[in-house]
């Protein structure tokens, strides 16, 4: 697949799963919504083909690299974003 990195995804007590994912623009989510006092939160989105990942829920772990060229990192996944037909789109934080 053009643009997609090598990555590995692991559901959580399952196999890991060679695949390609992309990463996405992060969300900025304003917290919290109606006080005075606001703050912008960046949240990292991967998109995970659905064809070899049927379902990517909370606790799965994602490794891929940041770029292209970089070594690989660990990222779980947070939130489901968005569920399409053929792709998921999850936030991601960084594996401690």
């Amino acid at each position: 697949m053009a643009f997609g990195l090598d990555a590995v995804v692991t559901i959580p007590g399952g196999d890991p799963v060679p695949t390609v994912a992309f990463w996405l623009p992060p969300v900025t989510v304003d917290h919290p919504t109606g006080a005075d006092y606001r703050r912008a939160e960046a949240k990292r989105v991967i998109c995970v083909p659905a064809d070899d990942v049927p379902a990517v829920p909370r606790g799965t772990t994602i490794v891929m690299p940041e770029m292209d060229g970089m070594a690989p990192a660990s990222w779980v996944v947070d939130e489901t974003e968005r569920i399409d037909s053929d792709h998921h789109r999850v936030i991601v934080t960084e594996a401690p």
